[in-house]
């Protein structure tokens, strides 16, 4: 696993191994986090080196897995585009950040969010 540090929003921890969405989000809760919900262009830099599932899903992409609304997003061209009714989930892309959207069964990496709340937590 690798951990990354983003401001007041919390860490990130990447895991490696290959989940499909579904369990990949059920791994991130067990572990008192969620998927990663990227707020806005510094978290995405944040995350670059690390292709991954995160928590953006259900077509249209209106909100994150933890409920929030998404306010930012950073599409690839001609994505999000749900080729075949199918794509429900989306996957960001180790090489250009770029979000692209995957049917939700694919094997991928992920990314889990942990609330800065619940770190400060920890060390009480």
């Amino acid at each position: 696993m690798l951990s990354v540090t983003v401001g007041n929003e919390g860490n990130y921890v990447y895991v490696k191994e290959k989940m499909t969405w579904s369990k990949a989000r059920d791994h991130c809760k067990s572990n008192y986090m969620d998927l990663a919900s990227l707020r806005n262009a510094t978290e995405n830099v944040a995350m670059v080196d690390s292709p991954a599932w995160i928590g953006l899903h259900r077509y249209p992409y209106s909100h994150w897995s933890d409920g929030s609304r998404a306010t930012y997003t950073n599409w690839n061209t001609g994505e999000p585009n749900n080729i075949g009714n199918k794509e429900h989930c989306v996957y960001m892309s180790v090489t250009s950040g770029y979000f692209f959207d995957f049917e939700c069964g694919s094997l991928h990496c992920f990314a889990c969010q942990e609330q800065q709340k619940q770190l400060n937590n920890l060390g009480k």
